[in-house]
């Protein structure tokens, strides 16, 4: 797999409930109460920002890994 197949691989799997800064970010607050007013035809889905967000981290960044000592 390239570097640009990977690339969008995991833009793909993105989602802004999977995102470390999604209580502070400013366009998912932004665009929340705009996707929010459209009742049956939304343009687009709320969770799909991230996929082109250049902010996006992924909540397992902040994580910390867990090492097994045998």
């Amino acid at each position: 797999m390239t570097t640009e197949e990977e690339a969008l691989a995991s833009a793909v799997m993105r989602d802004c409930g999977k995102c470390l800064k999604v209580n502070i970010c400013a366009l998912y607050r932004a665009i929340a109460p705009l996707l929010n007013s459209f009742e049956s035809r939304k343009p687009f889905d709320l969770k799909d920002l991230a996929k082109i967000c250049q902010e996006f981290t992924p909540v397992y960044a902040a994580t910390p890994a867990v090492h097994r000592v045998m």
